[in-house]
């Protein structure tokens, strides 16, 4: 049992100085940890199986639209796509 405490206060202690260097509290540092093993997960399954755009559950926001991805056998990637709903802006130029 001693042996796991040690462990367990050895990781925890490696996550706080993590968390302190990147100027994060623990609780943000942990779930930016585990929302990055999701987004490698879809990204993985997205490779594997493919992917394809669900026009049919795009919501907008405004001047953008947000396109959900899953994959080709149905899987939601928990994955966006952003497009703007207008086409691209216009810059004027000074010539």
């Amino acid at each position: 049992m001693r042996y796991y405490s040690r462990k367990y206060k050895k990781k925890v202690t490696f996550l706080i100085g993590k968390a302190k260097r990147n100027d994060l509290s623990l609780s943000f540092y942990l779930l930016l940890i585990n929302r990055k093993s999701s987004l490698s997960e879809a990204i993985k399954i997205r490779k594997r199986d493919g992917e394809v755009l669900r026009y049919d559950l795009a919501k907008d926001h405004g001047l953008f639209r947000s396109i959900p991805i899953y994959s080709k056998k149905g899987i939601s990637l928990g994955l966006n796509r952003v497009e703007l709903i207008n086409g691209t802006p216009k810059i004027d130029e000074e010539t």
